[in-house]
Protein backbone atom coordinates (compact mmCIF):
# COMPACT_ATOMS: atom_id res chain seq x y z
CA UNK A 1 0.00 0.00 0.00
CA UNK A 2 2.97 2.33 0.89
CA UNK A 3 4.31 1.94 -2.39
CA UNK A 4 1.08 2.72 -3.94
CA UNK A 5 0.29 5.58 -2.45
CA UNK A 6 3.99 6.85 -3.36
CA UNK A 7 3.59 6.71 -6.72
CA UNK A 8 0.91 8.70 -6.78
CA UNK A 9 2.39 11.60 -4.89
CA UNK A 10 5.39 10.72 -8.00
CA UNK A 11 2.66 11.51 -10.33
CA UNK A 12 1.17 14.09 -8.50
CA UNK A 13 4.81 16.13 -8.30
CA UNK A 14 4.47 15.44 -11.88
CA UNK A 15 0.93 17.00 -12.95
CA UNK A 16 2.02 19.64 -10.85
CA UNK A 17 5.45 20.87 -13.39
CA UNK A 18 3.79 20.25 -15.98
CA UNK A 19 0.98 22.86 -14.84
CA UNK A 20 3.55 25.04 -13.73
CA UNK A 21 5.20 24.96 -16.70
CA UNK A 22 2.17 26.05 -18.91
CA UNK A 23 1.39 28.56 -16.41
CA UNK A 24 4.93 30.38 -16.82
CA UNK A 25 4.58 29.63 -21.10
CA UNK A 26 1.69 31.68 -20.28
CA UNK A 27 3.09 34.98 -18.42
CA UNK A 28 5.89 34.89 -20.38
CA UNK A 29 4.21 34.50 -23.80
CA UNK A 30 1.44 37.75 -22.12
CA UNK A 31 4.46 40.04 -21.89
CA UNK A 32 6.21 39.64 -24.92
CA UNK A 33 3.13 39.82 -27.29
CA UNK A 34 0.50 41.82 -25.67
CA UNK A 35 2.25 45.01 -23.95
CA UNK A 36 -0.02 47.66 -22.67
CA UNK A 37 -0.41 50.59 -24.84
CA UNK A 38 1.28 53.97 -23.58
CA UNK A 39 -1.32 56.98 -23.63
CA UNK A 40 -1.55 59.47 -26.85
CA UNK A 41 1.20 58.79 -29.27
CA UNK A 42 2.24 62.08 -30.60
CA UNK A 43 4.42 63.19 -33.56
CA UNK A 44 2.62 60.23 -35.91
CA UNK A 45 -0.31 61.47 -36.48
CA UNK A 46 0.28 61.68 -40.69
CA UNK A 47 1.51 57.59 -40.30
CA UNK A 48 -1.32 56.61 -38.03
CA UNK A 49 -4.05 58.21 -40.44
CA UNK A 50 -2.24 56.39 -43.18
CA UNK A 51 -1.60 52.81 -41.60
CA UNK A 52 -5.29 53.04 -40.39
CA UNK A 53 -6.86 53.66 -43.94
CA UNK A 54 -4.60 51.00 -45.56
CA UNK A 55 -5.61 48.59 -42.30
CA UNK A 56 -9.45 49.51 -42.99
CA UNK A 57 -9.35 48.79 -46.43
CA UNK A 58 -7.90 45.74 -46.25
CA UNK A 59 -9.73 44.38 -43.54
CA UNK A 60 -13.29 45.87 -45.11
CA UNK A 61 -12.84 45.65 -48.67
CA UNK A 62 -10.43 42.68 -48.90
CA UNK A 63 -7.80 44.97 -50.63
CA UNK A 64 -4.55 42.91 -50.05
CA UNK A 65 -1.90 45.42 -48.67
CA UNK A 66 1.47 44.94 -47.04
CA UNK A 67 2.74 46.99 -44.56
CA UNK A 68 5.97 47.35 -43.75
CA UNK A 69 7.58 49.62 -40.31
CA UNK A 70 11.02 50.40 -39.99
CA UNK A 71 12.59 53.04 -37.55
CA UNK A 72 14.81 52.43 -34.58
CA UNK A 73 14.24 50.10 -31.49
CA UNK A 74 12.33 52.04 -29.69
CA UNK A 75 10.50 54.68 -32.01
CA UNK A 76 7.11 53.56 -31.18
CA UNK A 77 6.87 50.81 -34.26
CA UNK A 78 4.66 48.54 -32.47
CA UNK A 79 2.65 51.05 -30.48
CA UNK A 80 1.68 52.76 -33.47
CA UNK A 81 0.38 49.41 -35.47
CA UNK A 82 -1.35 48.57 -31.68
CA UNK A 83 -3.16 52.06 -31.29
CA UNK A 84 -4.25 52.06 -34.78
CA UNK A 85 -5.61 48.35 -34.30
CA UNK A 86 -7.22 49.37 -31.00
CA UNK A 87 -9.15 52.34 -32.95
CA UNK A 88 -10.18 49.86 -35.88
CA UNK A 89 -11.46 47.53 -33.74
CA UNK A 90 -13.94 49.87 -32.69
CA UNK A 91 -16.11 49.55 -35.81
CA UNK A 92 -18.08 46.65 -36.11
CA UNK A 93 -17.22 45.87 -39.86
CA UNK A 94 -13.72 45.43 -39.03
CA UNK A 95 -14.54 43.20 -36.14
CA UNK A 96 -16.28 40.45 -38.40
CA UNK A 97 -13.40 40.24 -41.08
CA UNK A 98 -10.28 41.25 -38.98
CA UNK A 99 -8.10 38.13 -37.73
CA UNK A 100 -4.99 39.34 -35.73
CA UNK A 101 -1.90 36.93 -35.15
CA UNK A 102 1.18 37.91 -32.78
CA UNK A 103 4.66 37.09 -33.01
CA UNK A 104 7.34 38.05 -31.55
CA UNK A 105 10.29 37.54 -32.62
CA UNK A 106 12.57 36.64 -29.76
CA UNK A 107 9.32 33.29 -29.14
CA UNK A 108 8.95 32.75 -32.47
CA UNK A 109 12.90 32.50 -34.00
CA UNK A 110 12.05 30.26 -37.13
CA UNK A 111 9.32 29.56 -39.68
CA UNK A 112 8.10 25.90 -37.79
CA UNK A 113 7.98 27.74 -34.65
CA UNK A 114 6.05 30.88 -35.95
CA UNK A 115 3.70 29.02 -38.03
CA UNK A 116 2.91 26.45 -35.15
CA UNK A 117 2.55 29.80 -32.83
CA UNK A 118 0.18 31.19 -35.62
CA UNK A 119 -1.67 28.21 -36.35
CA UNK A 120 -2.44 27.95 -32.10
CA UNK A 121 -4.00 31.86 -32.05
CA UNK A 122 -6.14 30.83 -35.12
CA UNK A 123 -7.44 28.11 -33.57
CA UNK A 124 -6.46 26.08 -36.24
CA UNK A 125 -4.59 23.40 -34.45
CA UNK A 126 -6.82 20.18 -35.81
CA UNK A 127 -8.90 21.59 -38.39
CA UNK A 128 -7.94 23.78 -41.72
CA UNK A 129 -11.09 23.23 -44.61
CA UNK A 130 -11.82 20.00 -44.86
CA UNK A 131 -8.26 18.61 -43.98
CA UNK A 132 -7.29 17.70 -40.40
CA UNK A 133 -3.38 17.93 -39.57
CA UNK A 134 -1.04 18.43 -36.50
CA UNK A 135 1.78 20.52 -36.36
CA UNK A 136 4.59 18.67 -34.60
Amino acid sequence: MKKRSLHRYEFDLNLCGFFYKLQVQRILRERFCHQKLTEGLEGVEAQHKHLEELLRRSAVYGESNSVLIVGPRGAGKSSLLRSVLQELLQEKEVQENLLQVHLNGLLQADDRIALKEITRQLHLENVVGDKVFVLC
